[in-house]
Parts: structure tokens; C-alpha cells; sequence
């Protein structure tokens, strides 16, 4: 098997090009989910909820008897779904029990996303209640998986 090395940069930037592609509301292909699909760090969508982000959860080395001079990291890529104001406000809670499954099965397709990703594995997702600063509150749902990427050191 021959590796594509890749920045961090790229992996997330092809997610989210593959997310949008997949379930932006204008663009959609799978299913039309989100008015906006974002990359970088986590913040409050103040309108045009559902929102989805991207974000970079940091990595580690992956323990895989490296060369010395290359060898593979564990990207950890973290998915926020920003869904409404709160949890009484989201619209068939159930269906985004499912669309978070589409999601998931999405990614773990291996045609899906390639930049340079040997595998995209998908760790865990919890509803949540992301709180603010400000006293806001968001009803929000987060995936994350683990991207194992090749690199040279």
C-alpha cells in the first residue's frame, strides 16, 4: 500500500468538502440537513441553525514500528452538529438520532474522504448541551473519529 503524506489542514478540509457536498441544504446529495457546514474552532451559531463544524481535536502517534523516517499519527477530527436554541426546540429529535447515523456511516466509507487518510474511524457521539459565556444554550450533537494519516518526520 502506498500512503499519500498530507497536512492536517487537508484531512479536515476534505471532510468538510465532503460533508458539504453530502448534506448542505443547497447542495445536499445524501440528505439536505444543514444551512451551512464550517471548519475551525467550536463558537455559537447565533441564527440559521442546523449548522455543522468541523474541528481539529488534536492527534498522537499512531505505536506502528515507525521507519525513523515516516510513519502514522491519529488525527482526532471532531463533528458539531448545532441543531436549535435547545433540546425542546429541535425539530423530531428521533430523525437526528438517524441523520446522525447517516453521518457516521458516510465517513466510514472509504471512498468517501481521501487526502491522504489510511483509515476514518468512528469513536463515539453524545447530545449535548453546549452552554456559553454569555448564558446562551445550543442543543448540539458531536461525532468524533480518528483519521489515521501518514507522515514523514
Amino acid at each position: 500500500m502506498t500512503a499519500t503524506r498530507t497536512t492536517r489542514r487537508e484531512i479536515l478540509d476534505g471532510i468538510k468538502t465532503a460533508l458539504s457536498a453530502a448534506f448542505n441544504a443547497t447542495s445536499g446529495t445524501t440528505l439536505k440537513l444543514f444551512r451551512s457546514v464550517y471548519r475551525g474552532p467550536v463558537h455559537p451559531v447565533v441564527t440559521g441553525r442546523p449548522v455543522l463544524g468541523i474541528h481539529d481535536g488534536g492527534q498522537r502517534r499512531q505505536d506502528d514500528g515507525d521507519t525513523g523516517d515516516s510513519g502514522e499519527r491519529l488525527l482526532t477530527v471532531q463533528l458539531t452538529l448545532h441543531l436549535a436554541a435547545n433540546w425542546m426546540s429541535v425539530p423530531a429529535t428521533d430523525d437526528w438520532t438517524d441523520n446522525v447515523e447517516e453521518i457516521i456511516r458516510f465517513l466510514e466509507d472509504k471512498d468517501t474522504v481521501g487526502a491522504g487518510i489510511i483509515t476514518l474511524n468512528y469513536v463515539s457521539d453524545d447530545p449535548v448541551d453546549l452552554v456559553w459565556a454569555d448564558g446562551s444554550v445550543e442543543a448540539a450533537w458531536t461525532i468524533e473519529f480518528e483519521a489515521n494519516r501518514f507522515v514523514d518526520y
